[in-house]
């Protein structure tokens, strides 16, 4: 998704390279997995604290421009829909 809107993930989200999704998606494939989490550190810190206080996390989204990130991201895609 990010390659093709050249936008970049908001740092506090981070990016994951392909080889580390290529190798999760490998073990899952070998282990049987029907599910498998790929995302950076922070961002699967981000989902714990998400459920606990999703208000919290969606002010610092917006103080951040995270939610930007992700609308600016929606609005350079909007021909595929």
């Amino acid at each position: 998704m990010w390659a093709e809107t050249r936008l970049r993930a908001n740092l506090l989200v981070g990016e994951v390279r392909p080889s580390a999704v290529a190798d999760a998606v490998w073990s899952a494939i070998a282990k049987n997995r029907v599910e498998v989490d790929v995302g950076s550190l922070s961002l699967r810190g981000g989902q714990v604290v998400q459920a606990l206080a999703p208000g919290l996390v969606r002010r610092v989204a917006r103080l951040t421009g995270a939610s930007r990130t992700a609308d600016d991201a929606a609005e350079r895609q909007r021909h595929k829909r």
